[in-house]
């Protein structure tokens, strides 16, 4: 009987780091220590090149992308139509207007309707008085089919953590239109769009097509800016730090914030949970992955729930408009 060899399959190698356009591997990478640029240079053979030629070869490297960031970034500069601030009313992008107010001709806010409070004062407080004093021009931007809020009522949905259709539809949506129809951005002539990313997050930096005609700049992680220096940036000019922008109901917020929010403003706590609670998907999906607000509401009055004073939020929205991811 003859018998027959089974090949077994090997999984092919994942694509080179390289097939990813050339500023977002500047992003990524420039954020990692030096030990890991070190391993990332020579992976093959670490350990039998000599640590002082291996990092004259990572700084050549790292030389060489800033070169080649800066060139294109000065061709795209000829070609674009204007220049403006992604802003997220967070700590990074504060910092950042701060830091380079003669740079940007627009600085662009997506409002979804659903900010908290403080979020809103600390925008007309000092934000749109600064802006206005440096001839740069502040605009809110809204969605043709008006506030988060009011759509997922309508629909009779809430905004889920996997597809983030909130920050499509009510962010990234309402900024296309606006650079395509107000600065007139195209193909052509682009807007260069400053991201607030630091050097901390580097690696949440993407560069993608979501928002049009527009190349994507991330000012914090070329200039090597944490979020420390953020804060510093700020405290310096005098401003108070502002709070962590988001949706007063994001789905990213943790069960910390919708107790505080109980104990604080129980009317609008009553407000998101009649629209959690209406929700087609209700009780299946609801704002809280652990249980309902009106679990929560319970448990709070019983004093089954303890809250951490330490917890944060286990995520954010991954889009430079959405949370500003502290941004």
């Amino acid at each position: 009987m003859r018998m027959m060899m089974m090949r077994t399959r090997t999984k092919p190698p994942p694509p080179p780091f390289s097939f990813l356009p050339h500023h977002l591997n500047q992003a990524r990478r420039a954020s990692r220590a030096m030990a890991a640029e070190l391993k990332t240079v020579d992976d093959h053979k670490p350990k039998k090149i000599p640590q002082a030629r291996t990092a004259a070869r990572v700084a050549m490297i790292l030389r060489q992308r800033r070169a080649t960031r800066a060139a294109r970034f000065a061709e795209v500069q000829e070609r674009a139509c204007a220049r403006v601030l992604g802003f997220g009313a967070g700590v990074n992008s504060v910092a950042q207007l701060l830091r380079e107010p003669h740079v940007y001709d627009y600085v662009i806010f997506a409002d979804v309707g659903a900010e908290e409070p403080p979020t809103y004062e600390y925008i007309e407080k000092h934000v749109r008085p600064f802006c206005k004093e440096k001839g740069i021009h502040f605009e809110m931007v809204r969605s043709h089919l008006g506030t988060l809020e009011d759509h997922c009522r309508e629909r009779k949905i809430l905004p889920i953590k996997a597809r983030r259709w909130c920050t499509d539809k009510f962010k990234i949506r309402p900024v296309n239109h606006f650079i395509r129809e107000t600065v007139g951005a195209t193909a052509e002539h682009p807007v260069i769009l400053d991201l607030c990313f630091t050097i901390d997050e580097a690696r949440r930096a993407a560069a993608d097509d979501s928002v049009q005609h527009a190349y994507q700049n991330y000012p914090l992680v070329y200039d090597q800016i944490t979020r420390a220096g953020c804060v510093e940036v700020i405290q310096k000019h005098g401003w108070p730090l502002p709070v962590k922008s988001a949706c007063d109901f994001c789905m990213f917020h943790n069960t910390k914030h919708f107790a505080r929010l109980l104990a604080e403003n129980p009317k609008r706590y009553a407000e998101i949970m009649d629209m959690e609670e209406s929700s087609t998907d209700f009780p299946k999906r609801t704002l809280i992955s652990s249980t309902s607000l009106r679990g929560l509401k319970a448990a709070r009055a019983s004093s089954l729930v303890v809250i951490d004073d330490d917890e944060e939020s286990t995520g954010g929205c991954e889009s430079a408009w959405c949370s500003d991811r502290g941004a």
